[in-house]
């Protein structure tokens, strides 16, 4: 049964200037007579805060208005004021002037308009406005593959997202993309988390009814995208999901993603072994990129490769003596070695071209049997070392893996254009100081660096290190060059230069008491066959 219109009034709180009210008479200065003060200032109702904490705030054109809500009815203009209206358990309002008015159903948007058009036939001049104070409770129940599955008191204002949290949030396999919401109408309405925290739809996330039912089923079916996608991995599938769908989930195509090139791999539903593979083109087209209309089914893989070398920066970096040392960006074909000492201010005074390195880590990417020798043997001392054993070793360290072969004195000091070669990306080119030393290693008194010195032969050198020592072998004598690595015999010819070495081996220690026993086992073998020769004879 409708109400005839009530009127309201709350004394200091709540004064109105009606345009015609039967009852009430305006006076010449628009103020109200029969005992009512005019309304000079605004006055204000206090209205307490929301009650209850929100997610996000509450959507003026999204939230359905129900029984129980609090609003602020507020009027600014020739009328200041502000009250608190409560929906009726019936679903209307109950307006200061012009009666009941009924809101359940509507959004806060559109509840708003009702309410302007109804007062506006007693105020004018004035705005008119209603805002929610206070969110209506329900109460609502979740179900299924929650870990605290209940029912859980909320506002009006909670979303799907944040009853599920309050569950104790999703199983293992639970499902993020096919929760259902059963509103108290019957209808059902899917959920989809992913795509609501990917990609902010409030439409995949809705807010709660009276009477709803969250159920949350285990997940099912999924896809994999892999590749120059934003967020790779694996998705969910929900009925009718196409590949424009997987790839915004995904965070959509890098901009080094080849949109011409995306692969769908599908596995046989008769044989799990079996698959076919197709290739999509995502060509750009008006606005953005034009995707196929190609559906997605469980299991399939997407893969979205990247558009080769796409904005590649090949660097090089120049070590040692050269005026500016670092790291220096090339284009493979065009910058040759020459060009990058001369970008990094060409050499110093002190480089030493015959030891100079170009090195290629693109060269080599695996450990040779050779590499796990050297460790072996790096973890003895040279004179433990068979003359074999240190060779090999000294020119293993000198003839690095990665080292490509240049002649840089050629190159650098005689303009050979022969010597010089394009640089690729990941180039190391080392430059050392120039050693004025020598080392002076093996069965020496005194082995480590001497100070090089011009027209010195080995045995000098030995002499520079205390002389060798009573176990040395003299002749075993070898010369190490420090840039080849290859070993020489001491002679007029070899000139031994700053870095080289001179390695002098050690006799192999004899052990006397078995040779001892070696010749005692020999004699008596020899006088047990006499004996029994002589016993023949006899």
């Amino acid at each position: 049964m409708r109400l005839t219109v009530i009127a309201f009034l709350v004394a200091g709180a709540f004064a109105v200037t009606p345009a015609t009210p039967p009852d009430v008479g305006l006076d010449d200065a628009g103020g109200i007579t029969e005992g009512i003060e005019p309304v000079s200032q605004p006055t204000q109702v206090p209205i307490p805060p929301s009650e209850g904490s929100l997610d996000a705030p509450v959507l003026r054109s999204e939230y359905v208005v129900g029984p129980n809500d609090i609003f602020s009815l507020n009027i600014w203009g020739e009328v200041n004021t502000r009250t608190r209206l409560t929906v009726t358990p019936e679903g209307d309002l109950i307006l200061p002037v012009g009666g009941t008015l009924r809101v359940a159903g509507n959004s806060i948007e559109s509840a708003s308009r009702l309410v302007a058009d109804r007062l506006a036939e007693f105020y004018h001049n004035t705005e008119v406005t209603l805002s929610l104070v206070v969110p209506r409770k329900l109460i609502v129940h979740v179900t299924g593959a929650v870990n605290d599955p209940g029912d859980y008191d909320v506002t009006a204002a909670t979303r799907v997202s944040t009853l599920v949290r309050l569950a104790g949030g999703l199983m293992v396999s639970g499902s993020e993309r096919n929760i259902i919401l059963k509103g108290s109408d019957g209808q059902n309405r899917r959920v989809d988390l992913v795509r609501y925290r990917h990609l902010g739809d409030l439409d995949s996330n809705p807010l709660v009814m009276e009477g709803s039912v969250i159920h949350v089923p285990f997940e099912e079916q999924t896809v994999t995208v892999l590749g120059a996608v934003y967020r790779p991995g694996s998705y969910e599938v929900v009925a009718g999901d196409r590949l424009i769908d997987m790839l915004d989930l995904a965070g959509g195509p890098l901009p080094q993603a080849n949109l011409r090139d995306i692969e769908v791999v599908r596995f046989s539903r008769e044989d799990p072994k079996r698959y076919t593979s197709s290739t999509i083109d995502l060509t750009m087209g008006v606005g953005g990129p034009v995707y196929p209309d190609v559906e997605i089914r469980d299991g399939d893989r997407i893969f979205v490769r990247e558009i080769e070398r796409w904005h590649r920066d090949s660097r090089v970096e120049v070590r040692g003596e050269v005026l500016y040392p670092g790291i220096y960006s090339i284009v493979e074909g065009r910058d040759k070695l020459s060009d990058l000492v001369s970008r990094a201010g060409g050499l110093a005074p002190a480089a030493d071209l015959g030891r100079a390195k170009l090195r290629r880590r693109a060269a080599f990417d695996y450990e040779s049997g050779a590499d796990r020798q050297v460790e072996l043997l790096q973890q003895f001392e040279p004179d433990q070392m068979s003359w074999e054993e240190y060779a090999f070793l000294v020119s293993q360290s000198l003839e690095l893996a990665d080292q490509v072969s240049v002649d840089f004195e050629a190159l650098l000091t005689e303009s050979d254009e022969d010597a010089d070669l394009y640089l690729l990306d990941g180039d190391v080119i080392e430059i050392p100081r120039a050693l004025s030393v020598v080392r002076v290693s093996g069965a020496v008194q005194k082995p480590g660096l001497v100070k090089f010195r011009t027209d010195t032969n080995a045995k000098e050198y030995v002499e520079l290190a205390g002389g060798y020592t009573s176990d040395a072998v003299r002749r075993g004598t070898r010369i190490v060059k420090a840039q080849s690595g290859s070993r020489l015999r001491p002679s007029r010819r070899v000139k031994i230069e700053p870095g080289d070495i001179v390695w002098v081996p050690r006799k192999k220690d004899r052990d006397w008491w078995e040779i001892t026993k070696d010749v005692l086992g020999v004699v008596g073998q020899v006088g047990t066959i006499y004996i029994l020769i002589k016993g023949i004879n006899e």
